[in-house]
């Protein structure tokens, strides 16, 4: 049996900061790294299950587009959303895999991430054979979440799954951001869905603090809940 194994995807878009070339420069690094990768590039934008979800709405939802609308497009949060998908996707393929690891496909973009880091963050996750989710996070749990701005309790780019738990969190995230989609009419950001998640304690969380969008969210692993309930 396997123990860990890393999933990423991409879907180009044109509205990213970075063109495809930048990304697959960055996607490249993260793929030749000496582990078990699986690699989504054969998801289109119209096959994302929350693209499906919003057309399906008799009217479209609002965009919460915070302080950049040209990045935070109903397209983004769309591909965005897809990440548990595509983590349940790898854990039907490699059903032996005990724990699944999402990356961001340009996670090398951000301050400080190497490969050794990501490397020893694995060997950590390895050693601990984690039970709950786990998600690097820079704020405490708050019972407010506002849906027009990113609510940074999880950074995003970085999520551990144990294999039991890889299913019911994404059917609790589409669960969620579904009811609060249709609540609100707005779409906003996966971290604030996975916040919402938390707060309803659909799935068991276990925030470990990172200091920013860097190798904190690698080397913070085993610090403790920064404030859940």
């Amino acid at each position: 049996m396997s123990v860990i194994r890393v999933v990423t995807g991409y879907i180009p878009l044109s509205t990213n900061t970075r063109s495809q070339n930048e990304y697959h420069k960055l996607g490249e690094r993260l793929l030749s790294l000496p582990v078990d990768i699986d690699c989504s590039f054969d998801t289109r934008l119209e096959d994302c299950w929350l693209w499906q979800a919003v057309h399906e709405l008799q009217e479209l939802p609002r965009v919460s587009y915070s302080d950049n609308a040209r990045k935070n497009t109903m397209e983004y949060f769309c591909i965005v959303h897809q990440k548990t998908e595509w983590l349940e996707r790898a854990q039907k393929h490699n059903p032996d895999v005990e724990v699944f690891v999402w990356m961001d496909y340009g996670i090398f973009h951000l301050p400080g991430i190497t490969e050794r880091g990501i490397l020893d963050f694995l060997k950590e996750i390895e050693h601990s054979k984690p039970m709950v989710v786990e998600i690097p996070g820079r704020m405490p749990f708050s019972e407010s979440i506002d849906a027009w701005k990113p609510y940074w309790r999880f950074c995003g780019g970085v999520l551990v799954c144990p294999a039991a738990l890889v299913g019911p969190f994404n059917a609790a995230v589409k669960k969620t951001a579904i009811e609060s989609m249709k609540k609100s009419s707005r779409v906003t950001w996966e971290v604030n869905t996975w916040a919402l998640v938390e707060k309803q304690r659909l799935v068991p969380i276990r925030q470990y603090h990172a200091s920013a969008h860097d190798q904190s969210m690698l080397t913070a692993y085993k610090a403790l809940d920064s404030g859940g309930k």
